[in-house]
């Protein structure tokens, strides 16, 4: 199997295959981009502006003339994401997508729901705008790309995360106190999209097959980034009452996946989450004005004695950072995504851990 943005894909997927094994194969994994000119077009400006827009050629002629000088090195693979928007899963069920002059590369959406009683069920309509635009888009990726890169799943901010953007995050809060029958309804409901949303946009954007899924990590069945950022707004009880069979579902559906733990805060629920089997990779996110993720030591090394993989980046993450928590990490379970951006420096980095795993 060859990509012609990613020639070294079968080694690149030889050593994914050990990672999911539990295997070390030569070194730990290293996830790396590099630019070998001055790169034209960024195909990541205006990243959901201009599909929610229906702009897919404009995105697609800037991802050609991107590879034209984007390198993808370690195991990082060639891929792109189809999003919409961070709330692309309440937009799907009705919500309009907001933009901002000043923000151009987020958007969000106003609540719609004023009482859960008038809301319930959830109905998913297959033709809505917003999810059609999405199909639309990965399948005119996916005949783009052919051959040459792939087509990323969506990021899935969905169950709780879906619910606090539909209702507000103050008021879904609340009703957590107020109507928790409604909610745990609300929540068994929405619990229902995940699989039939990412089945939809895995077909749409061709993914499978020889050349496997990406979504920043990589495998040769379904895989993805499952998350709730919701939960750092709850307690123990509440977590696992409500988000956590939710979670734990997701992570069945897939064949491989890694968690996006947003926040310092959200850190109490590790050891549940630690605890989910099919949870792969931890992603722990420290948050604004927090030290890095690598800095994390105990956290990280908390992960790896449960069996799980974690991601290692954040600013300063050079050869000489990683130099240490190789010693400190071991090489099993890690993914190192360096702030190394020259593939002079990237080599380096790869020759330093094969030579010393």
């Amino acid at each position: 199997m060859i990509l012609s943005a990613k020639p070294d894909f079968d080694e690149a997927r030889t050593r994914w295959n050990h990672f999911w094994n539990g295997e070390v194969y030569k070194r730990p994994l290293v996830l790396a981009e590099c630019n070998d000119g001055p790169a034209r077009a960024n195909p990541a400006i205006n990243r959901y502006l201009r599909p929610a827009r229906g702009q897919y050629q404009q995105v697609l002629d800037e991802i050609d003339e991107y590879l034209e000088v984007h390198r993808f090195l370690g195991e990082s693979m060639p891929g792109f994401h189809v999003d919409h928007g961070p709330d692309q899963y309440a937009a799907f069920l009705g919500a309009e997508f907001k933009f901002s002059q000043e923000s151009p590369n987020t958007n969000w959406v106003d609540p719609i729901v004023e009482d859960w009683e008038s809301f319930l069920p959830i109905r998913f309509d297959r033709n809505n705008p917003t999810f059609q635009s999405v199909l639309k888009f990965a399948r005119l990726m996916a005949e783009r790309g052919k051959g040459r890169y792939l087509v990323r799943s969506i990021d899935a901010h969905s169950h709780a995360d879906m619910l606090s953007a539909l209702r507000g995050p103050q008021r879904f809060c609340m009703d957590f106190m107020t109507c928790p029958d409604l909610i745990e309804r609300a929540m068994a409901e929405a619990r229902k999209m995940f699989p039939i949303v990412y089945g939809a946009v895995y077909e749409a954007g061709g993914m499978g097959g020889a050349k496997g899924c990406a979504q920043l990590i990589w495998s040769e069945g379904k895989c993805g980034v499952i998350q709730c950022d919701f939960i750092i707004m709850l307690g123990p009880e509440h977590f696992r009452r409500f988000i956590l069979p939710a979670i734990e579902e997701e992570a069945n559906y897939l064949d491989h996946c890694i968690f996006h733990l947003d926040g310092p805060g959200a850190f109490r629920h590790l050891d549940d989450l630690l605890a989910v089997k099919k949870i792969g990779v931890i992603q722990l996110v420290p948050g604004a004005g927090k030290p890095p993720a690598h800095t994390w030591i105990g956290h990280l090394k908390r992960c790896l004695a449960a069996g799980k993989g974690v991601q290692v980046y954040g600013q300063g993450l050079d050869l000489d950072r990683i130099k240490v928590l190789h010693r400190e990490l071991g090489p099993k379970g890690v993914i190192y995504c360096p702030t190394v951006h020259t593939r002079e420096g990237i080599e380096e980095i790869l020759k330093w851990l094969e030579q010393n795993t």
